[in-house]
């Protein structure tokens, strides 16, 4: 998707956003993606490939960004309120989290990115306590046990 939307390529595009949409037809009404054995871990892989283009098709202005944003906005805020409801984050922690450190960081990315789609800074705290919680679980010399995903920087003004 992103790479269609910066060269302007519509066939890279309606592909893209038909891959996309098979996903989130997975997704339930609550936000969640059930019948997936893990549906947390399944959550945190589709998070950020909607939120992602939404967020690059208004920095470029692209023409298809309103059909992109209408049909996938809710979709990401949903996800985030699920995520983030506290029998969801709190009750699955142990099997959803630990030990793996690269998932507080996606939540927290997730969160983060679902607040920018919606234009508010909603998910902002619950989002920053994830990444918090995942650095504390970094070792003395620096590393984070089973962590397999860097996080980049999200742009406040997208």
């Amino acid at each position: 998707m992103q790479a269609g939307l910066v060269v302007r390529d519509a066939k890279l595009i309606r592909q893209a956003m038909l891959i996309e949409s098979w996903g989130l037809k997975q997704q339930a009404l609550d936000g969640s993606f059930p019948k997936t054995g893990d549906a947390v871990s399944v959550h945190l892989c589709f998070w950020r490939r909607p939120a992602a283009p939404i967020l690059l098709a208004r920095a470029c202005q692209h023409p298809q960004l309103q059909q992109i944003e209408h049909h996938w906005s809710p979709r990401v805020i949903k996800m985030a309120e699920w995520i983030g409801q506290p029998e969801v984050s709190e009750s699955k922690r142990d099997v959803n989290l630990e030990p793996f450190t690269h998932r507080y960081f996606l939540r927290g990315l997730g969160l983060l990115l679902a607040s920018r789609v919606e234009r508010t800074d909603r998910f902002d705290q619950q989002a920053i306590e994830f990444v918090r919680q995942g650095l504390q679980q970094q070792k003395a010399d620096g590393t984070l046990p089973n962590a397999t995903v860097l996080i980049l920087a999200t742009n406040r003004s997208a």
